[in-house]
């Protein structure tokens, strides 16, 4: 087993940690949600890489992706799957298994649909499916308050409206922690992502899948869930799998049970539910 890790001072690929299991083995790439960073997969590296090479990475401006050319002072979509895809194609990964939590979701849909010859299969840990009305308001009221208020007090809050419960508390702390590393000009690049954020949802939502995925979703997960039971039942494809007494982050809060269902779902083709 090696381990690689890069430290990128003004580069113009993303920071990453590669774990390398051997030259056949397949390609686990975990993308984390917008304001977290590679560290929201901590429980998962021990669980993954005596099965796969593993590629952990930290999105543009998170963790200490800082610095990356060329600079843009907006941001889209293909922006920032670019980055990806880019580093997947200088590390000459020809295909991989895509993980992701929480908004990375669309970042996973999109390279999918621009790049499908990359993608082997998807996991998609607290999955954001489709602008539904909870979705809606929730990005409308982060568009009323984060003018008005410092951006580390609106993340914090949000955090609290998608996390709540007392079990939720240690998901909420790391994902505080991580948000600092964000600066208030990279906050703001990444809140005008919202309305093309939403509009990918309403197209993806309707298109079939072309790659086995699996959804986990902690039954806590007040936002999210519905879509994504909606969107599981609308995919052939798609297998949805939820992990009660959690929330949002289900692959913090319950990272055993989590780590066997994927394994199960990549190694076996189908997911585990015995909790």
């Amino acid at each position: 087993m090696s381990v690689f890790v890069f430290i990128l001072a003004r580069s113009s690929m993303l920071y990453h940690e590669i774990y390398t299991l051997s030259p056949q083995s397949p390609w686990m790439i975990f993308i984390h949600g917008a304001g977290g960073s590679r560290l929201t997969w901590k429980y998962q590296v021990q669980g993954f890489k005596p099965f796969f090479n593993l590629l952990l990475l930290d999105l543009r401006d998170h963790g200490n992706s800082k610095d990356i050319c060329p600079e843009y002072r907006q941001y889209n979509l293909d922006i920032l799957t670019d980055d990806i895809i880019f580093l997947m194609d200088h590390l000459r990964i020809k295909d991989a298994y895509l993980m992701s939590l929480s908004l990375g979701s669309i970042f996973v849909q999109h390279i999918a649909g621009k790049r499908p010859d990359l993608v082997k299969g998807t996991v998609m840990a607290g999955a954001v499916c489709k602008a539904n009305a909870r979705m809606k308001l929730l990005a409308f009221l982060a568009r009323a308050v984060y003018p008005i208020l410092p951006f580390k007090t609106t993340y914090h809050l949000f955090a609290f409206v998608i996390m709540p419960r007392k079990n939720h508390r240690n998901s909420r702390r790391i994902f505080r922690s991580q948000a600092r590393k964000l600066s208030p000009g990279d906050f703001n690049k990444w809140m005008s992502l919202l309305g093309e954020f939403l509009g990918s949802l309403e197209q993806t939502f309707h298109e079939k899948l072309i790659q086995p995925s699996l959804i986990v979703m902690g039954a806590q997960d007040h936002v999210f869930y519905s879509a994504a039971l909606q969107y599981a039942r609308n995919q052939s494809l798609a297998k949805l799998l939820t992990l009660d007494g959690c929330g949002h982050v289900c692959n913090l809060e319950k990272p055993e049970i989590f780590n066997r269902a994927v394994l199960d779902f990549l190694l076996n083709s189908k997911p585990s539910t015995d909790q």
